[in-house]
């Protein structure tokens, strides 16, 4: 739901997190933890998403696409942080808030345009990006997994592969197994929601239910 594609420059990548509420390692997940709240980022998620407040993981490696290779490469968001915050003396090893820190680099004009702040902040971007992406493709190894960035109260994070293993290859999994699998889910879970709506709507005006389902419905539905 973030427009991302929208930061095209130091400044506005800067901005962006300036715009987060908190940024911890977390030695038990061995990851970086992402807090926000779509509300201060405005645009249709913050208007649309019935929940607006979400912690999310950098842990788990993801497929992305490389402009240099012309392909697929796999990242592992939680090492180049790592290896970021260390080159610019960070302490992100005691578990404080790095997000204050973060925001000290670049703060006054001179120094946003070096190329040594712009590199940190692409490198934070690219990061924070590859965190968010759930769906992971390779054409050329058939790699295509869904991982999910948001830990469960239980502590569990959505891998679709770990799901696959489970016992018969998937068929007692309880989640979907692979991202085919999880959109005729979400397909599913559309059409149980327009039978609630039926469920909730009186015979003589059941042709007038409207079939559309908006975001701010759907997530209200998804997200209760």
């Amino acid at each position: 739901m973030f427009e991302l594609k929208g930061l095209t420059s130091i400044d506005k990548k800067r901005d962006f997190f300036a715009k987060l509420d908190s940024l911890i390692y977390d030695s038990k997940t061995d990851s970086f933890i992402f807090s926000f709240d779509y509300k201060n980022f405005g645009g249709k998620a913050a208007e649309e998403m019935k929940k607006t407040k979400w912690a999310v993981y950098s842990k788990g490696k993801r497929i992305v696409y490389d402009k240099k290779t012309r392909g697929s490469v796999t990242v592992d968001p939680t090492k180049q942080l790592k290896e970021l915050f260390t080159n610019e003396k960070i302490a992100w090893e005691e578990g404080n808030e790095l997000l204050d820190v973060v925001l000290e680099i670049g703060a006054d004009n001179e120094s946003l345009k070096t190329q040594a702040v712009l590199k940190f902040y692409d490198t934070l971007y690219r990061s924070f990006s590859a965190t968010m992406q759930m769906r992971n493709s390779n054409n050329q190894t058939g790699e295509d997994y869904i991982i999910s960035p948001v830990c469960t109260e239980d502590g569990i994070f959505y891998d679709s592969r770990e799901e696959l293993l489970k016992a018969d290859r998937g068929i007692k999994a309880i989640l979907p197994i692979d991202a085919d699998a999880n959109g005729a889910y979400h397909i599913a879970l559309k059409g149980l929601y327009l039978l609630n709506q039926f469920d909730k709507t009186e015979d003589g005006l059941l042709k007038k239910i409207d079939m559309r389902i908006s975001n701010v419905n759907w997530f209200s539905f998804r997200q209760h």
